[in-house]
Parts: structure tokens; sequence; C-alpha cells
């Protein structure tokens, strides 16, 4: 296939002129082929190939009447511009004034080149009188010996040992005067991400992916970074080439709030983000009570167990005899002290200490 292509771009790449009559055909012919030969590019370059932000490596190669060759000197993806050379104006004719010869054709596209490959460039020539232009350009017509058609415009095309082209092209007629000229460009590595961004529950986990898709899936090397978020950690896809998938895994959240990281992938921010923890249930538990002798007492203790270290607790005395000490507010499980007056009889007594609602009932004899 890339010496069929080789060949396409040298005979076809361009429309040119001949004896008053564009070749139209001639540029249908290889939009056809390139765009059998399309796959797996998106084109995010809206200004045109070699035009705008992003394009490098930018060379102009004019008409010499000869080759010219461009080396190869990393595995890339680059675009070609080729512009045909201007067909001459008809010649003779009693009392006529000839037009214009037409314009050169323009066709561009994408190559996935490798290091090493040399391209091999033509860039046709304009038209003179009669006589075609170089490389390709056909003689004018010649029906009578006092009118004969213009010649037309030499094609400019490329040849080597190159990989397939992988965007189909786009062709436009009329837009080149005089020699021929080609373009040639490196295009920038564009990725896209995803998800584009990813929102993870409060419990983690491993085995997130985010889908990394190239402009150009066997030339563009990327790389995959996390920034100041260690509860995000990259298992697999730090690196890769074209297409491929960064794995990550997500460490529980321990909140009190919602949280926020990113990965850079290919130069692009992937915001992770986590959710806040929905908090466990805060459960009290304490004895049911105690009895003790009708004496005063002090630091005797009550024991809270809480269900979460979290837990906030209060304890409080409902009878004047019952003093807390200590432990009357608390977070988790924790120890409540407290100290009782002397019975002074005749009768047993009751009274009750609460702890986040739960009771606690102590019992003195006389």
């Amino acid at each position: 296939m890339r010496k069929v292509f080789a060949e396409t771009c040298r005979l076809y790449l361009l429309k040119c002129r001949e004896g008053g009559r564009s070749h139209v055909p001639l540029v249908s012919v290889l939009s056809a082929l390139l765009l059998s030969w399309g796959g797996g590019v998106t084109s995010v370059h809206a200004q045109g190939l070699c035009q705008g932000p992003g394009y490098s490596n930018i060379q102009t190669f004019s008409f010499t009447g000869g080759q010219q060759t461009y080396a190869i000197t990393s595995n890339k993806l680059i675009a070609l511009v080729a512009r045909g050379a201007q067909g001459a104006a008809g010649t003779g004719g009693l009392g006529s004034t000839p037009g214009a010869g037409g314009l050169g054709g323009e066709a561009s596209g994408y190559l996935l080149v490798n290091n090493g490959d040399v391209l091999t460039l033509v860039v046709g020539g304009q038209a003179s009188s009669a006589t075609g232009g170089f490389n390709g350009g056909g003689n004018g017509g010649a029906p009578n010996p006092t009118h004969r058609g213009g010649g037309g415009g030499g094609a400019g095309g490329t040849s080597g040992t190159v990989g397939p082209l992988v965007l189909s092209s786009t062709t436009s007629p009329g837009v080149r005067a005089g020699d021929g000229e080609i373009t040639v460009c490196d295009v920038p590595c564009v990725a896209t991400l995803t998800p584009p961004n990813q929102i993870i529950g409060a419990s983690g986990g491993a085995g997130n992916i985010a889908t990394v898709a190239t402009t150009a899936s066997a030339a563009c090397a990327w790389t995959a970074s996390v920034s100041n978020a260690p509860w995000i950690t990259i298992t697999n896809g730090s690196a890769g080439t074209g297409n491929g998938a960064v794995t990550y895994s997500v460490a529980p959240n321990p909140g009190p709030n919602p949280r926020r990281g990113t990965m850079t992938i290919e130069g692009k921010t992937f915001i992770v983000t986590q959710a806040t923890p929905v908090p466990a249930p805060c459960t009290i538990t304490i004895p049911a009570g105690t009895t003790i002798g009708a004496s005063a007492a002090t630091n005797l203790s009550l024991v809270v167990t809480a269900s979460t270290t979290g837990c906030a607790r209060t304890a409080k005395s409902h009878v004047p005899w019952i003093t807390i000490t200590s432990g009357a507010s608390g977070i988790g499980s924790g120890t409540v002290l407290y100290s009782v007056t002397a019975n002074p009889g005749p009768n047993t007594r009751a009274g009750r200490i609460t702890v986040n609602g739960k009771r606690f009932t102590v019992t003195q004899t006389p």
C-alpha cells in the first residue's frame, strides 16, 4: 500500500490545467483513496493544517525544478499540504485576449512516520504558454495553427518509504497562483480523556480507569501523574504510547468533608472528587445501674461504651445527692465519675444518671 500511496501522490495529488480544462476527476480519485485509508485520528485543527497554535517544525518547499528530501528524525504524526502550480493562458486567436491560466489546486492530509524515514518531494512548476509545467503538467492542445490551449501546471507530490495516510485529506480547487509548493509540519499530540473527570464514593476502591485517546495512536507518547493527592495511586498506565488507559485506586475518605485530587495525563487535568463519608450511627451503651451502701462515697464510676470514636456523649445527674465530678461530656468511649452523700434513712433511695438519654440507676440502702 505504501508504494501505491506514493505513486498516487506523485501523479494525482493536485489538479492541473490543460487546454483550458480543470482535471477535477484527478483530485476526486485521490480523495476516494484517502478516505479509504482513514482511521483513528481526530482532527482538532480548525484553522487548517500547519496553521494556528500547536504545529511545529513547519517547513515549506518551493519550486526548484528537481527533487527535494525531508528526513524524519522521530516517530510522529506529520501533516502535508501540497499546492499545484498554475496553468498557462491559451495563445492565439484573432483579436481575442486569452484568459489567465487556472489556479493550482490544494490537497492535504496526515502521515504517520517513523525515525529514519525519508520523503522525496517534487514541487510542480507553473506552465509557460502551451508548454506544461514541471512534474506532469500537460501541454496545451492545438486544434489549429492559430489557437492553442495553455499548458497545465505541474503537480506537487511526495514519495518514499513511510507509514500509511491516517486521515482522509481535504482538497480545494483554484487556490495557488504561480509555481506550486509543499508544506510539511509536525502535528501536536492531543489527548482526549474518557471520562473527563471522575466522582468516587467515600469508600474509595481500586480498578478505576481513565481512557486515553490520542490524535495519532502510534506516535503520541504520554505520561500520567498524581498532583498533591496521596490518597490517589496510579496502579497501571503511568506512561504509554497512543491509545491506552490509566488505572488508579482511591483510599477511603476519613471525612468529615469531601475532597478533590488531580492527575495530569498528557498535559490534561483529570479531577477525582471523593464524596463525604456517611457518619456511622452513634450508639451509647451503659450498665443498667448499681447498689451502694448508706455512707457517702466518692470516685464512683460509670463506664460508657460508644459505637464510634467520634460519638459525642453528655452525662447528667437527676437528683441532688448524686454529683458528677468528671466526664460529664466527652467523645467516644470513656468513664463518668460521680459521688453520693450519705443516706439519712430510714428508707432505701434511688437516683439516676443519664448518658445521651440512657438511664443508669443508683440505689442506696439506709
